[in-house]
C-alpha cells in the first residue's frame, strides 16, 4: 500500500514536469547557479563610475577651498568611520543590559581625537587651538586663570578627559558581562589608534601643502582603478598554473581576497608609477597645491619647495607611487579580513557602488603615515609648533635648552654672543 502510494506520487509528480507546472530539481539547481546576466555587471560599474565622479566633484570642491577646510573634513570623515568600525562588532542583545556603553566608546573617540588635535603630542600646527583659546575660552570663561596659554590648557584637559573615560569604563563593567566589555573597550581602543593616530599625520601633510594631501591620495585611488580594470580584462589569463594536460588554473594573488589577481595587481603597479612619474610634476605646479598654509596665510612671493616643484618632484612621485602600490593595498586586504570575520560585504551603503567610508579610506591610513614620514625624512623635518609669542619661546626654551644655550640665545637676540657673561651668570645662581 505503501509503495503504490509513492509510485503514484511520483507519477504525478513526473507528469506535472512534462507539463511545465513544476521544474525539475537538476534544472532549479542550474537556474539558482547561472551567473548574472551581463546587464548586472555594467549597471554595477555605470554606480560605480557615477559615484566616482561625485566624489571626485565634491573633493575638489573641497580642495579648492583650502587647507582648513581639507584638514576639517578630513577630522569630520573619522567620526563616519568610527562608526562603522564600532558597529562591526555591536550585539544588540547583549548591550541593551549595558546603558551608556556605546556612549563610553565614542567618549573615548572624542577625547582622542581632542588630545592628538589640541595638545603638544604633534600638535595642530594651523592655529586652531589657539583661536578658539584667546577668543572663547581665556576670554569669557578663564578670565583670571593661572594656566599659562593654550598648549597649557588643551594639555591639562586633554588628560583630565582621558582621566574621565578611563574612571566610567571600569564602573560600567558589569559581572557576568566583563569578557564582552574587556573585548569591546580593546576593539575601541584600537579603532581609536588607527583613526586617530593616523589621520592625525594628515594635518601635517596638509599643512606642508596640499600636495602632499591630494597626490597621495589620487595614488591610492588610480592603483585601486588599476587593479579593477586590469583584472576584469587580464585576471587569470596571464598568471596561471598547470593542474593536468591543458588545463590552467589562474594564480590566486591572496586567499583572502579570492577576487584579487596578480594581473590586476602588476597593471595597477604600472599605472600608479606612470601616474607618480608624470602627475607629480603637473600638481606641484599649481602654488595653492605646492605652498604651505604659513606661506600661503602670509602671502609669500616664493615658497620654500619652489626648486624641488621644478623637477625632482617626478622622483620623488615615483617613490610615493611605489608604496601606494605595493604597501597600501595590504590595508584594503586587512579591511577585507574584517568584513570576513564579521560575515558583511561592505562596512557601510552609503555610497551606491563603494560601499562606506571605511571601504573607501582603508588604504589611505597607511599612506598618510608613510608621506608624513618620508617629508620628515627626505624632504624636511618635522613640522613644530609655531611661536608667535614671547611667552611660547620662553617656554620652549627652558624645556629644551640648557642654562648656558638659554643665556647665548638672550645674548644674540640682543645682538651678543659673547660666551664669558653667560658663563659667570650661571656660576653666582645659588
Amino acid at each position: 500500500m505503501t509503495i503504490s502510494k509513492r509510485n503514484a506520487s511520483k507519477r504525478r509528480k513526473s507528469k506535472q514536469i512534462d507539463e511545465g507546472k513544476v521544474a525539475p530539481k537538476a534544472e532549479e539547481a542550474k537556474a539558482t547557479l547561472a551567473p548574472p546576466p551581463k546587464g548586472s555587471k555594467l549597471k554595477k560599474l555605470a554606480t560605480r563610475c557615477i559615484s566616482a565622479t561625485i566624489m571626485f566633484l565634491a573633493f575638489t570642491a573641497i580642495v579648492y577651498t583650502g587647507h582648513l577646510t581639507v584638514a576639517g573634513t578630513m577630522i569630520l570623515l573619522q567620526v563616519f568611520t568610527f562608526r562603522e568600525l564600532v558597529n562591526l562588532r555591536y550585539i544588540e542583545a547583549k548591550e541593551k543590559n549595558m546603558p551608556y556603553f556605546r556612549t563610553l566608546q565614542w567618549l573615548w573617540f572624542y577625547a582622542a581625537i581632542f588630545g592628538a588635535h589640541g595638545s603638544t603630542w604633534l600638535k595642530a600646527p594651523m592655529g586652531i587651538d589657539k583661536h578658539i583659546y584667546l577668543n572663547y575660552i581665556q576670554r569669557y570663561l578663564l578670565t583670571n586663570s593661572l594656566i599659562l596659554n593654550e598648549v597649557a590648557f588643551f594639555d591639562f584637559l586633554s588628560f583630565g578627559l582621558f582621566s574621565l573615560c578611563f574612571v566610567l569604563s571600569v564602573l560600567s563593567l558589569k559581572q557576568g558581562m566583563y569578557d564582552y566589555q574587556i573585548t569591546q573597550f580593546t576593539w575601541t581602543l584600537m579603532c581609536v589608534v588607527i583613526l586617530v593616530l593616523q589621520m592625525k599625520t594628515l594635518v601635517f601633510n596638509i599643512y606642508n601643502g596640499l600636495f602632499w594631501f591630494i597626490f597621495p591620495f589620487l595614488c591610492v585611488a588610480v592603483n585601486d582603478s588599476g587593479a579593477y580594470f586590469a583584472g576584469i580584462s587580464l585576471g587569470g589569463k596571464i598568471f596561471t598554473r598547470r593542474v593536468a594536460d591543458n588545463v590552467y588554473k589562474p594564480i590566486t594573488f591572496l586567499k583572502l581576497s579570492p577576487k584579487k589577481t596578480w594581473e590586476g595587481f602588476s597593471g595597477a603597479l604600472i599605472f600608479t608609477v606612470m601616474f607618480g612619474y608624470y602627475a607629480a610634476p603637473i600638481i606641484g605646479q599649481f602654488r595653492h597645491f605646492a605652498c604651505s598654509y604659513e606661506e600661503l596665510r602670509l602671502n609669500a612671493e616664493i615658497c620654500s619647495n619652489d626648486i624641488l616643484f621644478r623637477d625632482q618632484i617626478k622622483y620623488h612621485g615615483v617613490s610615493i607611487a611605489l608604496f601606494a602600490s605595493l604597501v597600501a593595498p595590504f590595508g584594503g586586504f586587512w579591511a577585507s579580513a574584517l568584513k570576513r570575520a564579521c560575515n558583511i560585504k561592505d562596512f557601510n551603503n552609503l555610497i551606491p557602488g563603494h560601499g562606506g567610508f571605511m571601504d573607501r579610506l582603508d588604504c589611505q591610513f597607511i599612506m598618510v603615515s608613510f608621506v608624513y614620514l618620508y617629508h620628515a625624512t627626505f624632504l624636511g623635518h618635522p613640522t613644530l609648533p609655531t611661536i608667535s609669542s614671547v611667552d611660547q619661546m620662553y617656554q620652549m626654551a627652558t624645556l629644551r635648552l640648557s642654562e648656558k644655550d638659554q643665556c647665548l640665545l638672550a645674548a644674540k637676540l640682543v645682538g651678543s654672543s659673547d660666551p664669558s657673561s653667560c658663563g659667570s651668570i650661571i656660576n653666582i645662581r645659588p
